[in-house]
Protein backbone atom coordinates (compact mmCIF):
# COMPACT_ATOMS: atom_id res chain seq x y z
CA UNK A 1 0.00 0.00 0.00
CA UNK A 2 1.48 3.42 -0.93
CA UNK A 3 2.27 5.94 1.77
CA UNK A 4 -0.16 8.82 1.81
CA UNK A 5 1.14 12.10 3.16
CA UNK A 6 -1.02 13.67 5.84
CA UNK A 7 -3.17 16.56 4.68
CA UNK A 8 -1.89 19.89 5.95
CA UNK A 9 -2.70 23.52 5.16
CA UNK A 10 0.48 23.64 3.06
CA UNK A 11 -0.41 20.54 1.05
CA UNK A 12 -3.88 22.02 0.45
CA UNK A 13 -2.29 25.28 -0.73
CA UNK A 14 0.11 23.36 -2.99
CA UNK A 15 -2.83 21.39 -4.39
CA UNK A 16 -5.22 24.29 -5.11
CA UNK A 17 -2.89 27.13 -6.09
CA UNK A 18 -1.94 25.81 -9.58
CA UNK A 19 -5.63 25.94 -10.51
CA UNK A 20 -5.50 29.76 -10.42
CA UNK A 21 -3.36 31.01 -13.29
CA UNK A 22 -3.62 34.62 -12.13
CA UNK A 23 -1.80 33.79 -8.89
CA UNK A 24 1.41 32.56 -10.54
CA UNK A 25 3.33 35.71 -9.58
CA UNK A 26 1.80 36.08 -6.12
CA UNK A 27 3.67 35.38 -2.90
CA UNK A 28 1.17 33.35 -0.87
CA UNK A 29 2.07 31.51 2.27
CA UNK A 30 0.60 30.10 5.43
CA UNK A 31 1.74 31.59 8.71
CA UNK A 32 0.94 29.26 11.61
CA UNK A 33 2.67 31.61 14.10
CA UNK A 34 0.72 34.78 13.29
CA UNK A 35 -1.41 36.36 15.98
CA UNK A 36 -4.28 36.46 13.49
CA UNK A 37 -6.32 33.38 12.69
CA UNK A 38 -9.24 32.14 10.61
CA UNK A 39 -8.80 34.25 7.51
CA UNK A 40 -6.21 35.88 5.33
CA UNK A 41 -4.36 39.12 4.72
CA UNK A 42 -4.21 40.27 1.12
CA UNK A 43 -2.24 43.11 -0.47
CA UNK A 44 -3.24 43.12 -4.13
CA UNK A 45 -0.88 46.00 -4.96
CA UNK A 46 2.21 44.03 -3.93
CA UNK A 47 0.67 40.62 -4.74
CA UNK A 48 1.31 39.25 -1.27
CA UNK A 49 -1.07 37.17 0.81
CA UNK A 50 -0.92 35.33 4.10
CA UNK A 51 -3.39 32.62 4.99
CA UNK A 52 -3.73 32.37 8.74
CA UNK A 53 -4.03 29.15 10.65
CA UNK A 54 -7.50 27.89 11.54
CA UNK A 55 -8.08 28.24 15.28
CA UNK A 56 -11.85 28.03 15.37
CA UNK A 57 -13.93 25.49 17.21
CA UNK A 58 -13.27 21.99 16.02
CA UNK A 59 -11.49 21.01 12.84
CA UNK A 60 -11.10 23.52 10.03
CA UNK A 61 -13.70 23.30 7.28
CA UNK A 62 -12.49 20.87 4.60
CA UNK A 63 -12.35 23.74 2.09
CA UNK A 64 -10.72 26.35 4.35
CA UNK A 65 -7.56 26.85 2.25
CA UNK A 66 -9.52 26.81 -1.02
CA UNK A 67 -11.93 29.36 0.46
CA UNK A 68 -9.09 31.72 1.41
CA UNK A 69 -7.35 31.18 -1.94
CA UNK A 70 -10.56 32.20 -3.70
CA UNK A 71 -10.42 35.50 -1.77
CA UNK A 72 -6.90 36.05 -3.12
CA UNK A 73 -7.86 35.12 -6.68
CA UNK A 74 -10.86 37.44 -6.52
CA UNK A 75 -8.64 40.27 -5.24
CA UNK A 76 -6.36 39.74 -8.24
CA UNK A 77 -9.29 39.68 -10.67
CA UNK A 78 -10.63 42.90 -9.13
CA UNK A 79 -7.27 44.62 -8.83
CA UNK A 80 -6.21 47.24 -11.32
CA UNK A 81 -8.01 47.54 -14.61
CA UNK A 82 -6.12 46.24 -17.62
CA UNK A 83 -7.98 47.70 -20.56
CA UNK A 84 -7.61 45.53 -23.63
CA UNK A 85 -7.64 46.99 -27.10
CA UNK A 86 -11.11 47.78 -28.37
CA UNK A 87 -12.96 47.36 -25.08
CA UNK A 88 -15.79 49.91 -24.81
CA UNK A 89 -15.85 49.85 -21.01
CA UNK A 90 -14.04 52.70 -19.24
CA UNK A 91 -12.79 50.41 -16.51
CA UNK A 92 -12.06 47.17 -18.33
CA UNK A 93 -11.10 44.10 -16.35
CA UNK A 94 -12.20 41.71 -19.05
CA UNK A 95 -9.02 39.62 -19.21
CA UNK A 96 -8.62 39.30 -15.43
CA UNK A 97 -12.31 38.58 -14.89
CA UNK A 98 -12.38 36.06 -17.72
CA UNK A 99 -9.34 34.18 -16.41
CA UNK A 100 -10.89 34.06 -12.91
CA UNK A 101 -14.23 32.77 -14.23
CA UNK A 102 -12.53 30.18 -16.46
CA UNK A 103 -10.49 28.92 -13.49
CA UNK A 104 -13.64 28.66 -11.35
CA UNK A 105 -15.43 26.75 -14.08
CA UNK A 106 -12.50 24.38 -14.43
CA UNK A 107 -12.59 23.72 -10.68
CA UNK A 108 -16.33 23.17 -10.66
CA UNK A 109 -16.18 20.65 -13.49
CA UNK A 110 -13.17 18.66 -12.26
CA UNK A 111 -13.91 14.99 -12.44
CA UNK A 112 -17.06 15.32 -14.51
Amino acid sequence: MPDIAPRTPQTDLDHWRPHFRSLADWNIYIDPKADESNGSWINADTRNAIIFEWRGDGLPPHDYILHELLHVAFAEASRSPRKHQGCPRDSCKCEDEERFIQDLCDLMTMGT
